[in-house]
């Protein structure tokens, strides 16, 4: 995994962010800058459109920089074509928008002990819905590469 870049406060732009505004995601430092932020010019959430088009940037980012590993094609590897199916599902684009989603998958991804978190956020129901529709998601593409005719139940 790349190391995190570190992002300049969006609010008094001098120091490193540390925070993001649970309500639209902005990137503070400190809890006056946040109060400023709060009290001036807090938009409730980002648009869907909006955070559809940064995460499909960033997602066809992250695809383009997967290292080729040589790594053989087993039944469990995720392929890129499942990927993409993954990148353009609006069910998983929506329920990305859940800032307690966001927040336990930043939480896994930066873990000292991910098994440990991962039973944890399995107990969550917004994780569990996240990873039944992925695993959908998997399934019906995998059914589709194997040529048995799959309906769209989403």
């Amino acid at each position: 995994m790349a190391s995190k870049e570190k992002q300049v406060c969006e609010i008094c732009k001098n120091q490193i962010s540390k925070y993001k505004c649970p309500k639209c995601v902005i990137k503070y430092c400190s809890v006056s800058c946040f109060k400023s932020h709060k009290e001036n010019d807090c938009h409730q959430k980002l648009s869907k459109t909006d955070n559809t088009i940064i995460n499909a940037t960033e997602s066809q980012e992250l695809l383009t920089n997967i290292p080729d590993l040589g790594i053989e094609e087993t039944e469990d590897r995720v392929l890129p074509e499942t990927f993409q199916c993954l990148r353009e599902n609006p069910d998983l684009l929506v329920t990305l928008e859940n800032p307690h989603l966001r927040s336990l998958m930043t939480n896994l991804v930066s873990s000292p002990s991910p098994a440990k978190d991962m039973d944890r956020a399995m107990k969550e129901p917004i994780f569990l819905e996240f990873a039944d529709q992925c695993l959908k998601v998997v399934d019906n593409n995998s059914q589709v590469k194997a040529g048995i005719n799959v309906k769209n139940t989403g």
